[in-house]
């Protein structure tokens, strides 16, 4: 079985994405490997209750890491109001 190799986006790559944006590209990239490990753990990736899966963890995992690429600075500030 081949595994997909993954080289990791720097944070500074993806500095303008939004809060409900997904990476087509590591979406793509991070439900292969979602799909190879599904395998590794005997599962059946095409079986028709996990076909979604893989692309629903990895939109998970982007929604979830999201804060890395996001400046603390900039979050904080917007966060303030004028009385």
């Amino acid at each position: 079985m081949n595994t997909p190799s993954f080289d990791s986006p720097s944070a500074h790559d993806n500095h303008d994405r939004t809060a409900t944006s997904h990476d087509g590209v590591v979406t793509e990239r991070l439900s292969d490997l979602v799909r190879a490990q599904l395998s590794l753990l005997g599962e059946d990736p095409e079986r028709e209750g996990l076909l979604k899966t893989p692309e629903r963890v990895a939109k998970a995992l982007q929604f979830l890491t999201q804060g890395y690429t996001q400046d603390p600075r900039a979050i904080l500030t917007s966060a303030l109001f004028e009385e």
